[in-house]
């Protein structure tokens, strides 16, 4: 079976880049004809991906890590770098939820998880869980009257 994750990957990336602010598609396969839930948070993940790429790389000068890099060496241990943990804190590495950043020998140890098995433990996680609208009560409110307002205007109450 081709890895979707990737053929998504590789068609959503160009029209980010050429400016594209709406990418439809979320969550299916199969030319549009199957909505899977583990495909949702995979898209997610790749529509993370794909801003970040399209955010760039901050090459300001207080950026530059040259002089710690010569400093540490080849297979030196950055972590222990100021400018590393504040690089690592700014938000300019994008952190996956799904995708392995494991070492090989660690990815086989965990029995060779796969971007679709840790989706299908999200989705079995979310399901699981208590439902949890995620905007606050004067939102959905104010929503509601809206909604409330516009069913009165189309059938003509508030005439």
């Amino acid at each position: 079976m081709p890895d979707r994750s990737f053929q998504k990957r590789n068609r959503t990336l160009p029209p980010v880049i050429a400016g594209a602010d709406i990418i439809v598609g979320y969550g299916e396969i199969e030319s549009d004809q199957l909505l899977i839930l583990e495909q949702i948070l995979v898209d997610n993940e790749i529509g993370h991906l794909c801003q970040r790429l399209w955010e760039g790389v901050d090459c300001a000068p207080e950026k530059d890590l040259f002089d710690e890099v010569a400093a540490v060496g080849p297979g030196g241990h950055f972590m222990m770098e100021r400018g590393t943990r504040k690089a690592a804190r700014s938000g300019e590495f994008y952190i996956p939820r799904l995708f392995d950043r494991h070492t090989y020998e660690a990815w086989v140890e965990l029995g060779r998880p796969t971007l679709y098995s840790a989706a299908r433990e999200q989705v079995r996680a979310i399901l699981e869980g208590p439902l949890v609208d995620p905007l606050p009560d004067d939102v959905t409110g104010k929503l509601d009257e809206i909604l409330h307002a516009a069913d009165r205007e189309l059938q003509g109450v508030g005439e």
